[in-house]
């Protein structure tokens, strides 16, 4: 049977008293409280050794003070998913912790196990997909494919409700079919998404991406989130919308959140971090540690962002501490990362006015 329930105010408050971590560790988002740092799992190889170390991965990640945990259909062809499930069967039957202590969130969009073989098996099985609704053979948004995902994650996962589920990369279509087309996909996404919170599947949703928040207005695959948020205003047909995160690269390597005016809110530009929050979304940053490719770093970088950090250390102490930033994701599978990792969650994030002397 899948495990009841979803985070809310009082378990996240609960976990976040029960840890050793220090309170500014964790952040308030609505009513809960989020970890500042976030175990993302597309890390690996597609066999049972990596399930393993994955799901143990994510049961030292919880077990040390981290309460958010992003996955996706297509990481490890829904292996990453599986190892999550695998792990919160464990934490939570052991009674490590409750299922209304943690956030859960994946992704939908990617052939999960590839193209064009996959294609075939999808276009005229699922529901009302055809082979149109799918670009580069390996990526849609149509509402039957997802709702296809979504119910496989929810298996996997051993749930039956996720916290945040994300349109994954939608921008893999920007620039590939006509713009009003790609609206219109993406406002039927949203529509079903804002059902499957009324059903009680999902909790919200959003967009993960990797480029399209960071791109300047005149790339193809830039996305306005100011328009996105009016689609699903639209997409909520008069009600409250619940389109309330996205998810993008933020790293030292990677300031364009940050710094870049991309974003027009009314008649301003702002950076896709201040944008969002000026919307009324949180942004929770993917890549926080570059993928391990971390930027030379001066001397006096490293006294500023822990003199006694190694520099990934240094680099996910700099994402977690970014203002307006909810949660910094960094993949781990391997245990010895994982309690580094926990080490920089044992220590406070600097302070707002020394993490913006530091990107600006």
């Amino acid at each position: 049977m899948p495990f009841p329930g979803h985070a809310t105010a009082e378990g996240t408050d609960r976990f976040r008293a029960r840890t050793s971590c220090p309170e500014a560790h964790f952040h308030k988002i609505g009513d809960q409280f989020w970890s500042s740092v976030g175990i993302g799992t597309y890390m690996g190889e597609r066999d049972d050794e990596t399930n393993r170390i994955v799901a143990d991965a994510v049961f030292t990640s919880v077990k040390g003070g981290i309460n958010v945990i992003d996955s996706a259909s297509n990481y490890r062809s829904e292996r990453a998913e599986k190892s999550v499930g695998r792990a919160l069967s464990r934490l939570i039957e052991d009674k490590h912790c409750n299922r209304d202590e943690l956030v859960i969130c994946t992704k939908g969009g990617y052939l999960p196990f590839g193209a064009p073989g996959f294609l075939s098996d999808v276009a005229g099985k699922v529901g009302e997909v055809a082979e149109h609704d799918m670009v580069a053979n390996g990526h849609c948004m149509h509402p039957d494919y997802l709702e296809w995902q979504m119910n496989r994650s929810l298996e996997h996962l051993g749930l039956d409700c996720i916290d945040v589920y994300y349109v994954h990369n939608p921008e893999a279509q920007a620039g590939k079919i006509e713009e009003r087309v790609f609206d219109q996909r993406l406002e039927a996404a949203f529509r079903f998404l804002q059902g499957a919170v009324k059903d009680g599947k999902i909790r919200a949703y959003g967009i993960a991406s990797w480029n399209a928040f960071r791109l300047t207005p005149d790339n193809p695959a830039h996305m306005s989130l100011q328009k996105a948020k009016s689609i699903a205003r639209r997409a909520a047909n008069g009600g409250r919308d619940h389109f309330h995160f996205i998810q993008l690269p933020v790293n030292l390597a990677a300031l364009e959140g940050l710094r870049l005016p991309n974003q027009m809110v009314g008649r301003d530009a702002f950076p896709a971090v201040r944008a969002a929050l000026t919307l009324g979304i949180r942004t929770i940053s993917s890549g926080s540690i570059g993928q391990a490719k971390i930027p030379e770093l001066s001397e006096e970088l490293r006294l500023k962002l822990g003199a006694n950090l190694n520099d990934y250390q240094r680099a996910l102490q700099f994402t977690r501490s970014a203002p307006a930033i909810a949660t910094a994701l960094v993949g781990m599978k391997q245990t010895e990362h994982v309690l580094k990792n926990l080490e920089v969650c044992n220590r406070p994030p600097l302070t707002p006015t020394q993490a913006r002397a530091l990107y600006s």
